[in-house]
């Protein structure tokens, strides 16, 4: 979409992101940063009752979280400072609170899920699952019947199964990757992952044990909550932004190609929530405008709300679907989804290996 480019970077001229966009983007950071270590010095040396502590702690989850959404994510994309090295160090070091090895997060967001939205074998947000089906194209078994009503249980656990389970997998997938790169780039992938699974385990559990106001118990009780608490918010802003009734699930055809370019691609399979919030944007650091995110990584997260509305208008002048809700009516078209493909499909969908994409 040459045409809607043109007309962002028009805006752009006109309303320079420069210092002030960047500089909303690291303020936003530094309110959730302050919030999360506010909690946690409050949780470290307050004494309260033990309804406080829980509220406490789900809030630290919600805010380290955040941080990752206001910051973290603009920087795995260098949109926050445009200086590689800073915005990798942001990236690492607000990641910390999240628990997800940093590194091996951004290789499959950006090499996978930013290429490939929606279609089966090629964005791993998207890939098939033995809990829940997520889109047409994907086998179906007897238990989906019921996947809208067990949702919730896996998506409290999104985020723990991450940190415990998945990152494993994904660092023995990229280290059987790298070993045509050599012993030494493998062993910097596993340095960095064991450094960073230590430094989020020492900030959550060893911390607060050697305060000696704690025991075991409740320290790991307190770091369920903490994980399952950011994985709820996690899950209500992100899940319905791809996978609901109003977006696309392209199939790659028999010579692996998609039916539309990158552009449409990205905004066919991608659903806005409420997109003119501040308080949204705010609170999700552009996850509600979605759309805009996809088209433009490399624009910070402030210009998103800013720039829907080009896209939204651009693609209705040219006759393509934008996709917009409300967070409630998103989650609802979420569920419905859910429902409808946990129906037994007449025929099973063929798996289809994704090898190539259309080009741009």
């Amino acid at each position: 979409m040459p045409v809607l480019r043109e007309r962002v970077w028009a805006w752009q001229a006109i309303h320079p992101v420069r210092l002030g966009g960047r500089l909303s983007v690291v303020g936003r950071a530094g309110f959730w940063f302050i919030a999360a270590l506010t909690c946690y010095v409050w949780l470290l040396f307050g004494v309260y009752p033990w309804w406080a502590v829980v509220l406490a702690v789900a809030l630290l989850g919600w805010c380290g979280l955040l941080l990752g959404f206001a910051i973290g994510h603009d920087a795995s994309h260098g949109a926050v400072t445009k200086v590689p090295v800073i915005d990798k160090i942001i990236h690492l070091l607000s990641f910390v609170s999240i628990g997800i090895d940093p590194t091996l997060w951004r290789i499959r967001h950006i090499q996978a899920h930013h290429v490939f939205p929606n279609v089966t074998g090629g964005d791993t947000d998207a890939s098939e699952n033995p809990l829940l089906r997520l889109s047409p194209h994907q086998k179906w078994r007897p238990h989906f019947r019921w996947q809208a009503l067990y949702a919730p249980l896996v998506y409290v656990v999104v985020i723990p199964y991450a940190i415990v389970i998945a990152d494993w997998v994904r660092l023995n997938a990229e280290w059987s990757r790298r070993k045509k790169s050599g012993w030494h780039s493998q062993c910097r992938l596993l340095g960095a992952f064991l450094i960073y699974k230590v430094l989020h385990f020492g900030v959550f559990i060893g911390l607060p044990l050697m305060v000696n106001r704690f025991d075991i118990l409740e320290v790991v009780t307190g770091y369920a909550v903490l994980v399952v608490s950011a994985s709820l918010l996690f899950s209500a802003m992100l899940v319905g932004t791809h996978f609901c009734e109003v977006t696309v699930f392209p199939c790659p055809d028999s010579e692996g190609r998609l039916p539309s370019d990158w552009a449409v691609h990205n905004l066919i399979t991608s659903c806005d929530w409420n997109p003119g919030s501040r308080l949204a944007a705010f609170i999700s650091g552009g996850a509600n405008t979605h759309t805009a995110h996809h088209l433009f990584p490399k624009l910070p997260n402030s210009c998103y709300r800013k720039i829907t509305p080009i896209i939204r208008d651009t693609a209705r002048e040219f006759g393509l679907q934008y996709n917009e809700l409300s967070l409630f009516e998103m989650l609802r078209s979420h569920f419905s989804l859910l429902k409808r493909l946990g129906e037994k499909p007449l025929t099973q969908p063929e798996s289809k290996r994704f090898d190539t994409v259309s080009s741009l």
